[in-house]
């Protein structure tokens, strides 16, 4: 008895020190017009309806509620990454400059790329989810 307690306790440590994480599946493509409906947690505005166009040639573009904004993308299987963002310089009402903010902020931050070819979700180095955009 103490003998199958040993070897099942030693299973148990071999097995509870190996941690397993999912790996995150890459989408097929990004390249395409997707509107950025979601900056972390907060939905965005209607009223600034906020786009991410990604080409193929890696240069990546879109309109971010009251300006325009482009730059260039790498991407390599799951994970994805920006260039400095050029962006142009129209002042808005204060909430569309604060989701505007938000949405640039999250984009410098963003590490991994998942979802399929409707929906997309943008995660940091940690995982979390920074953006949410949906094919147009």
């Amino acid at each position: 008895m103490l003998k199958k307690l040993v070897v099942l306790g030693g299973f148990f440590l071999l097995t509870s020190g190996c941690s397993s994480t999912v790996p995150i599946k890459a989408p097929e493509s990004i390249v395409g017009k997707w509107q950025i409906t979601q900056v972390e947690k907060q939905k965005l505005s209607l009223l600034g309806q906020s786009t991410i166009t990604f080409k193929q040639d890696n240069k990546v573009s879109g309109f971010n509620a009251c300006n325009n904004f482009f730059g260039q993308y790498q991407q390599q299987d799951n994970q994805l990454s920006f260039s400095p963002m050029g962006t142009t310089m129209k002042a808005c009402v204060d909430s569309l400059m604060q989701q505007e903010r938000k949405t640039m902020q999250a984009i410098t931050q963003v590490t991994y790329v998942k979802g399929d070819s409707q929906k997309l979700q943008l995660l940091n180095e940690d995982h979390k989810v920074l953006l949410i955009l949906n094919r147009l």
